[in-house]
């Protein structure tokens, strides 16, 4: 008798990372919570299906492996080993990271803190350099604009892949948005 099976449902703004209908080249961050559900439910495969950018539908088929669950349990086990024993995970440029320091902190005591030179400057120049590649941004998006005219894609002009698209947006005004290169391909946790 087959084991039974679960789908799952995702949207994604973006095709990167995301195979061909029908496999399971899927990103490797749902692969891992698919794979998980599988090994703890016991259960041999997953129906996942997703629609990117509000309007490409794709499904796709990801089996239960068992060295890539084991490859899950055992670094999950050891991430709660860390955590019960009071060790900082490695601040790192994912979004949640910085959400969890910044709630770590609350409360603001009025206090001055003297902040290492190695933190300050690291601050100072990552600040210097977001403020120049905005400015760089926004003129890019400009000069692309109008170079696209009424078009709804942009291609690269070398390669033909689309870099950008128009679209609608409520307030009555047009937003372009990045489309980024699709370099899908298989993924396991363990790479």
């Amino acid at each position: 008798m087959p084991r039974p099976s679960i789908w799952e449902g995702k949207t994604a703004f973006s095709a990167e990372e995301w195979g061909e209908p029908g496999t399971d080249e899927i990103p490797v961050y749902y692969r891992c919570q698919v794979l998980w559900y599988l090994d703890v439910f016991g259960l041999a495969h997953c129906y996942l299906s997703v629609l990117i950018g509000g309007i490409d539908y794709r499904e796709y088929l990801i089996e239960y492996d068992a060295q890539e669950a084991a490859f899950l349990r055992e670094h999950g086990a050891a991430f709660l080993a860390s955590v019960h024993n009071g060790v900082r995970p490695d601040i790192d440029a994912h979004d949640a990271t910085y959400r969890a320091i910044r709630e770590r902190h609350p409360d603001i005591d009025g206090e001055t803190v003297s902040i290492p030179a190695d933190i300050a400057d690291l601050w100072l120049s990552a600040e210097a350099d977001a403020d120049a590649a905005k400015e760089r941004s926004i003129v890019a998006k400009s000069e692309l604009l109008e170079a696209m005219g009424e078009a709804q894609k942009a291609t690269h002009a070398l390669t033909g892949e689309v870099i950008a698209r128009r679209q609608r947006h409520g307030r009555g005004g047009v937003a372009l948005y990045r489309v980024k290169p699709t370099r899908a391909r298989k993924r396991k946790v363990t790479d």
